[in-house]
């Protein structure tokens, strides 16, 4: 055999052997992989398990939370030999049972321990000796806080993490100060949210009871929601602020209590256990049309009736569409109640009824889930009547009726003002819910989704949503192809000076005097979930942090969010008065909307904006502030001082040869009015 040949035969060989011979690597991580390591206890006759952990390795998720460099440099996996241990305060000092899922005795900071032995395990660093490997073991405790232990039928979440569809019947105990206060079987289990089901680790879910109850002080009801707060790196901006919400009076506000959450034995950390928005007695009140609807249609089962209308996945581009279920009978009033949720144009999809306005916003029909063609007729009729109104330049729609005829104007400028405040993300975009009872007005609540607010390092058209001075909801836009340049109802209802006057009121009396003592109050909660914080931040977001560094990022965050409320109630109550004033686009007889939210003061200096308006094949010559073109003329990009209210008319040549908007002949004829007049 040539020497070429062997060489071959060779390192065929090689690579055989290779590809079947597992690893050292391979090998100590199948063993580390192996071992196992937790405590069990009985609580007033209450017995459990809980597991060892690994942190998460957070490099994939350092974009939500924009940590210092670093912080974000030394992110990464911890070793395999790392393991923490993170249990509730209630067990701090108490005896706890040691296992392993080894027979052999294992050695715990140097004293051999057998699985079922007993010891006091304290708070901090430990050497865990089983075999042959040797582990670092860190133990933490919670805050005193309600503790609630799940534990599904399956012992294991693997199905829910498949999808957040999928549902698993469970156990449900709460422990309250060592004792427990409530134990029931849960109808299911299961996933909710959207961007943070797929894009973060940590996972939020939902809960059924099998009967209404009520646990931790909240109404009775069947359903509640974990909501994991994971890019609220405070956790407490839902809770805080829906507290606010309520104080301020908005209707239907979602109560809430901070708790420590374990499942199947696994540590997941800190939980907002919160009621769900739905309609019910003990939630969103009001008339309840999908009951009344079954009714109407006794033995049909109406949640399996044939979905109709425009329901693909491109149905939310179909301005003027509808979707409904296919029910025979209405009952004799279908004026109410309704619960709406504005959405994102990508998520109409998943909607079961609902409908596209002519300006292109997509309505989710909450509630009655299973609507009748009537009652989504009824309900987009009156919606789109509303937004015609406030899209126009008066406030009047075809018909001659005021935005305020459709609406609960205070209801929106409380929402409104607490959405500006808080400089949500997702204001009048997503999350965003109003109600309708029988013969009422569209009415702003129950407030959710607050977590990305106060400060979130977030940038969205051009505006960082850290930064503390400037209007968001204000000028805030839809999200979506072909719909960037519509605005959020919010920013619509902003532009007409009567809504503004409200807003600025509902500031001035009702939200600016409780930022105090909310604050305040912050610091306070803050305090009581602090070591709480600490561990649960560990778990998610620390993998090979210090924990001076974990610290030291935690109590940056808080710091951050108290002075982004101070500097934000400084800026909008600057802005927020009677030296404040406002720059006004007319369509002049166009389609569409361009609107400037900023409030400017005396002598400051705005930017001309870009034409949005759509006027057929007319030609947009620039702006002026008559609107027969009798007065100042104006391009986009220019700049004006602005020392009273102005309105800025959009001008048309409908004669022109369009190329576009901005034709060659328009932008021609410009020029010749700007030089001669």
């Amino acid at each position: 055999m040539n020497r070429v040949l062997k060489t071959a035969v060779l390192s065929l060989f090689v690579f055989v052997f290779v590809l079947l011979t597992p690893s050292v690597t391979a090998q100590a991580e199948e063993e580390y992989s192996a071992a196992e390591f937790g405590v069990s206890f009985s609580q007033d006759g209450f017995e459990q398990k809980i597991s060892w952990h690994q942190r998460e390795d957070a490099r994939h998720y350092s974009w939500i939370f924009a940590p210092s460099e670093e912080i974000a440099s030394s992110m990464g996996r911890d070793a395999q030999n790392i393991r923490y241990l993170t249990l509730p305060y209630s067990l701090m000092g108490k005896e706890v049972y040691l296992y392993s899922n080894t027979s052999a005795p294992f050695y715990l900071d140097g004293t051999e321990m057998t699985d079922g032995g007993r010891t006091v395990l304290a708070e901090g660093v430990h050497t865990l000796v089983t075999g042959q490997e040797r582990y670092t073991l860190t133990v933490r405790y919670t805050s005193d806080m309600p503790t609630i232990y799940i534990d599904t039928q399956s012992g294991s979440l693997d199905r829910i993490y498949e999808d957040k569809a999928n549902k698993e019947s469970a156990f449900f105990t709460l422990v309250e100060d060592g004792k427990v206060t409530f134990s029931e079987e849960l109808d299911y289990i299961k996933g909710r949210g959207n961007f943070s089901w797929t894009s973060v680790p940590k996972k939020s879910f939902s809960i059924k009871f099998i009967e209404d109850t009520s646990v931790l002080g909240l109404d009775a009801a069947e359903k509640f929601c974990l909501l994991a707060n994971y890019i609220d790196m405070s956790l407490l901006k839902n809770d805080m602020i829906f507290s606010l919400a309520e104080d301020m009076g908005l209707d239907f506000t979602p109560q809430s209590a901070m708790t420590e959450v374990y499942i199947n034995s696994e540590y997941m950390g800190c939980y907002s256990f919160m009621e769900k928005v739905e309609v019910s007695p003990a939630r969103v009140d009001i008339t309840p049309l999908e009951q009344l609807t079954a009714q109407a249609n006794k033995g049909v089962d109406i949640t399996k009736s044939d979905l109709m209308g425009t329901r693909d996945v491109y149905a939310h581009t179909q301005y003027g569409s509808m979707k409904w279920a296919d029910i025979k009978n209405n009952p004799y009033d279908i004026t109410g109640g309704y619960l709406l949720e504005l959405e994102l144009a990508e998520r109409y999809v998943d909607a079961v009824c609902g409908f596209v306005t002519d300006y292109g916003q997509t309505v989710a029909i909450s509630y009655p889930e299973y609507a009748t063609k009537a009652q989504v007729e009824y309900i987009s009729d009156w919606y789109q009547q509303f937004e015609q109104a406030v899209i126009s330049d008066d406030g009047r729609n075809s018909q001659g009726k005021h935005y305020s005829e459709y609406i609960d104007v205070e209801s929106l400028a409380k929402m409104f003002v607490l959405q500006e405040f808080a400089k949500n993300l997702d204001a009048g975009l997503t999350s965003f819910y109003l109600y309708k009872d029988t013969d009422g007005l569209l009415t702003a609540g129950a407030i959710w989704d607050m977590d990305s607010t106060l400060g979130r390092e977030f940038e969205r058209f051009g505006d960082n949503m850290s930064d503390p001075e400037n209007l968001w909801a204000a000028n805030s836009r839809l999200v979506g192809e072909g719909i960037e340049t519509n605005y959020t109802i919010l920013a619509l209802l902003w532009r007409h000076g009567d809504f503004r006057a409200e807003v600025i009121k509902q500031w001035n009396e009702n939200l600016s005097p409780k930022l105090d003592s909310f604050m305040a109050e912050y610091r306070i909660e803050w305090k009581k979930i602090e070591k709480s914080l600490y561990s649960e931040r560990s778990r998610w977001v620390g993998a090979k942090l210090t924990d001076s560094q974990l610290t030291q990022w935690c109590s940056d965050a808080f710091a951050e969010t108290e002075d982004f409320v101070r500097l934000r109630k400084e800026y909008i109550s600057r802005v927020y008065n009677e030296n404040s004033w406002f720059v006004t686009y007319s369509a002049n007889g166009a389609q569409g909307v361009v609107t400037d939210g900023n409030l400017y003061s005396e002598g400051e200096q705005a930017t001309v904006k870009e034409n949005w308006y759509k006027s057929g094949e007319a030609a947009f010559l620039g702006w002026n502030t008559a609107a027969d073109g009798s007065g100042e003329a104006y391009n986009p990009g220019d700049v004006i001082t602005v020392s009273e209210d102005i309105t800025l008319y959009a001008q048309w040549d409908r004669t022109a040869a369009v190329q576009g908007e901005q034709g060659f002949m328009a932008k021609i004829i410009s020029i010749i009015k700007r030089i001669f007049g």
